[in-house]
């Protein structure tokens, strides 16, 4: 069964995973997709609280859709 991920401290299921790209500062153009959003060390934050963390520091990290271990 797929799992919400949820705040460490709060519980709440309001929590964001962050997206970073990479640019060449004088160009504009694309380097890399540094971290995805499924990544466990993607940027994660909680709304109701303020919680910032990890990815895998989520509650139900590897049983959530972007959690999910292959």
């Amino acid at each position: 069964m797929v799992e919400l991920l949820a705040c460490p401290e709060c519980q709440s299921e309001e929590v964001t995973l962050i997206t970073e790209t990479e640019y060449f500062a004088n160009t504009g153009d694309l380097f890399c997709h540094s971290v995805k959003p499924h990544d466990a060390n993607s940027k994660a934050s909680c709304f109701p609280c303020g919680w910032t963390g990890k990815h895998n520091q989520l509650l139900n990290y590897g049983k959530s859709f972007f959690g999910k271990k292959s």
